[in-house]
């Protein structure tokens, strides 16, 4: 197993645990010097989106990533073995292929449940500076209130939101 070389450990430890608003730029350089190792370590591009987000409940700082290459999988067990040592919680982000095929699988289930006509507007967006997919919908038919909950309460888990309202076009039923 790879160990952390101890002139990192220095860089990491110190302050990280408690979150306060002049840490962010010390745990964004903590996390460019991990993301920085893990990809020297293996074949895997790591971008980081957004800013360090300290959630409360869980004591951590939140980082949202994307990867890319053969060996992500390994990357993203390091990446987070790391984030440990620094209360750092790093989230994968799906790439906007992986989010569309999230949301088909939402909306299917949604459609099935209810018997309100789903369609997908426009092109998911992604917003940096709340880390969050965006997705415009049309819906028709009956029980939509309902439907449109249900959207809302599985798209947060995924950090995706459904926005009802009228789009050009009809991308994905």
């Amino acid at each position: 197993m790879y160990r952390l070389p101890a002139a990192l450990l220095l860089v990491l430890l110190p302050g990280i645990a408690e979150a306060q608003a002049d840490d962010v730029p010390l745990v964004r350089d903590n996390v460019a010097i991990m993301s920085d190792e893990v990809e020297r370590l293996f074949e895997c591009e790591i971008s980081i989106h957004g800013a360090p987000v300290f959630d409360d409940s869980s004591r951590s700082w939140l980082v949202s990533y994307t990867a890319s290459g053969t060996e992500c999988g390994q990357a993203s067990i390091e990446l987070q073995r790391l984030g440990d040592l620094a209360d750092i919680l790093f989230v994968h982000r799906p790439n906007p292929q992986q989010v569309r095929a999230l949301i088909s699988g939402i909306v299917r289930s949604v459609r099935l449940a209810f018997t309100c006509r789903i369609t997908i507007t426009e092109e998911p967006s992604f917003d940096e500076s709340s880390s969050v997919w965006s997705v415009p919908y049309a819906a028709t038919g009956f029980d939509c209130d309902a439907a449109a909950e249900e959207l809302g309460r599985q798209g947060s888990e995924l950090r995706i939101s459904f926005k009802q309202g009228m789009g050009s076009r009809g991308l994905f039923r």
